[in-house]
């Protein structure tokens, strides 16, 4: 069958096809067909670079980088490969983009970043890479949620204080009201809230929702 495709379906097949051998008959393709377009999509917009790295193909995507495939065309909901790698944690993979200069700030449909999902896999190399590449610390996705707060929720303290020291805001306040303090305090995360509290958290928040009670419980925690 692959004989009567054409030479960019043949490439979208291969990637998707798990094959052990898909590595030396992309190589071949790439060969016999100089003018190859390696950024050809399928009906969900997924590259053979995002499909590579969807279903494990490591070494494809390693190839299709070194060819200079584009690196920032995204899916239907907006993923570039970055974003797909952190996903899958491929570590190498992400690496390899941020070092060829992919995009690092791109937000997908949902707002998400490549520093949110790198928090939200718990990958703390990555997210260390993005920091030390200066991408946006605040920026806050559809539900107001900036990296800060989805570390807070999570209790990923290491990150926490990596963001912090780079300057991201500790008070920034979400589309529910909440803050990265509250989220530590819900989530009862105490090493994290004995760092924001040193670092300028905001206790008596007017953005606080459950008045008195809350705020009672907050400063308790603060106190052990």
């Amino acid at each position: 069958m692959l004989q009567t495709c054409s030479a960019e379906q043949q490439l979208l097949n291969l990637v998707r096809s798990g094959n052990q051998k898909s590595l030396l008959q992309v190589t071949q393709l790439f060969h016999d067909f100089p003018g190859l377009n390696g950024n050809i999509s399928d009906c969900d917009q997924n590259t053979p670079l995002i499909l590579s790295i969807l279903n494990h193909q490591t070494a494809i995507a390693r190839f299709l980088i070194e060819k200079k495939v584009h690196l920032n065309y995204t899916t239907r909901h907006g993923n570039t490969a970055l974003i797909v790698a952190i996903q899958k944690d491929n570590s190498e993979i992400a690496q390899l983009l941020i070092e060829q200069d992919a995009n690092l700030t791109h937000a997908n449909q949902y707002g998400d970043t490549a520093l949110i999902w790198a928090i939200q896999k718990n990958n703390e190399k990555i997210a260390t890479i993005l920091i030390e590449k200066n991408t946006d610390l605040n920026h806050a996705n559809e539900d107001g949620d900036t990296a800060l707060i989805r570390a807070a929720r999570e209790g990923y303290l290491s990150i926490i204080q990596l963001l912090i020291q780079n300057g991201a805001e500790v008070n920034h306040v979400n589309q529910k009201r909440r803050t990265a303090f509250m989220e530590a305090a819900e989530a009862h995360h105490f090493d994290v809230l004995q760092f924001l509290g040193e670092h300028e958290a905001d206790i008596n928040s007017e953005h606080f929702l459950s008045g008195d009670a809350l705020k009672q419980h907050l400063h308790k925690v603060m106190q052990k």
